[in-house]
């Protein structure tokens, strides 16, 4: 049986207990379960605790075995450090599609029509637009008055829902499930203050993948 990796603990800085912890953050990996905690007290922010359970087989979503080790490292992890509460999670770049639409300017219900119409027509008859989780962004800043620039994210709804099974059979609450590399977007920005037409570039290394990102606040 595989030993989990000793979560290691950040003190908030303040001597003020932490007021507020946010979801805890999991990294559903092929080889290993991965996660953090943040907390914020007195307007600073800190790492409560962090820490990986590592999987003696490669998990897939057609692997059952693996995937019962997945779910075994994870209920090792909840237990051993009394995770509770709300969890986020990220899916790698490889299992989404992602496609950048042009569409008109359109209300949010109708534009979801639109996306699943346009989706419709790129699958093959033996595939159905309900096997697929989808979600989109309108990029605002690169659209015109009459028209919009979406980003559309596509992934299997077999694997995402998979992945919100096992969260919820630990105990824990899934919230929200997003992309590796808008995740990693999404922390820097959360900590860096972007100074005007600043970019930067991200990279994200994994086990068996990295993935490039350009950031930048117009």
């Amino acid at each position: 049986m595989c030993e989990t990796t000793p979560a290691r603990r950040e003190p908030a800085t303040s001597s003020e207990p932490l007021a507020t912890r946010f979801p805890i953050g999991l990294d559903l990996g092929a080889d290993s379960v991965k996660w953090i905690q943040l907390g914020r007290t007195d307007g600073q922010i800190a790492i409560v605790a962090f820490g990986s359970q590592p999987i003696q087989q490669p998990s897939t979503p057609s692997d059952p075995e693996g995937q019962a080790q997945l779910r075994e490292a994870l209920r090792r992890i909840v237990a051993e450090h009394g995770l509770s509460g709300e969890a986020v999670l990220s899916l790698p770049l490889e299992a989404v599609t992602l496609r950048g639409l042009k569409m008109p300017v359109l209300p949010e219900a109708e534009l979801e029509q639109a996306i699943r119409w346009q989706i419709e027509q790129s699958l093959s008859p033996q595939v159905s637009y309900d096997d697929f989780t989808v979600d989109h962004l309108v990029l605002e800043q690169i659209g015109g008055p009459w028209e919009s620039r979406v980003l559309v994210a596509s992934a299997p709804r077999q694997l995402v829902m998979s992945m919100v099974d096992h969260v919820h059979s630990v105990g824990l609450q899934p919230v929200a499930v997003d992309i590796d590399p808008v995740a990693v977007a999404a922390c820097v920005s959360f900590q860096h203050r972007f100074q005007p037409e600043e970019t930067l570039l991200l990279l994200h290394l994994g086990s068996s993948s990295a993935s490039l990102s350009i950031v930048a606040k117009q």
